[in-house]
């Protein structure tokens, strides 16, 4: 039925409500594709790229360790979305690039990301040949996560370790079509969302923590 702006912003805050009671609890991944689209519609029509700061992405590595510290690196420096990571497997992962399937990719399209030198310092080494990247459940990794950005006293945000690697990404190599490639969007909407977000020099401490 047809109702107006106001009812619909009340339904999608009642439904917020519900669901970051689910994500309190652990039902539901606090990273959830569902979260921006229930915002209201003068926020929906005034989205502004979120991100993380190069000081921030560096204190979430300081502050992991072991299979969650890989998992904050892969985020930051590929840009995969979080329910992508825990489907990867060691086996999609060389020297070279990260190999994101059809059957692993939200967007059913495979996709090849390169692996930075700074990454490659961060996975260990040989590379397993075998297992889950994240070998525990989808309520532990959100516990897990949630529980970092708490120690590191770095905020929370919606898919912004995608937008920043996004973001950081084609400020440094200012080209939207290899951009576009690793992320797995249209180059039109590379451009029009993360042109000109962050500067080169930025970038490039980004892509040099360690």
């Amino acid at each position: 039925r047809k109702v107006g702006p106001k009812t619909r912003n009340h339904y999608r805050g009642s439904l917020r409500t519900f669901l970051e009671w689910c994500v309190r609890n652990d039902y539901l991944e606090s990273e959830s594709n569902i979260f921006p689209i229930l915002k209201s519609e003068k926020d929906l029509n005034n989205t502004s790229i979120a991100i993380y700061s190069p000081e921030d992405f560096q204190r979430l590595l300081d502050q992991s360790s072991g299979d969650l510290r890989v998992c904050v690196a892969l985020s930051g420096l590929t840009g995969i979305r979080a329910a992508e990571l825990q489907r990867l497997e060691w086996s999609d992962v060389t020297e070279d690039h990260l190999e994101v399937a059809r059957d692993k990719a939200k967007t059913r399209s495979r996709r090849l990301i390169d692996i930075t030198p700074t990454l490659r310092r961060m996975l260990p080494h040989p590379i397993p040949n075998e297992g889950l990247i994240w070998p525990w459940s989808p309520t532990e990794f959100g516990k897990q996560m949630r529980g970092l950005f708490l120690r590191a006293g770095v905020t929370k945000k919606d898919n912004a370790f995608r937008h920043s690697f996004i973001s950081y990404r084609l400020a440094l190599t200012s080209d939207e079509n290899t951009t576009s490639r690793e992320a797995g969007n249209s180059p039109e909407m590379i451009y029009k969302n993360y042109r000109e977000v962050v500067s080169q020099k930025e970038a490039k401490k980004w892509f040099s923590v360690c």
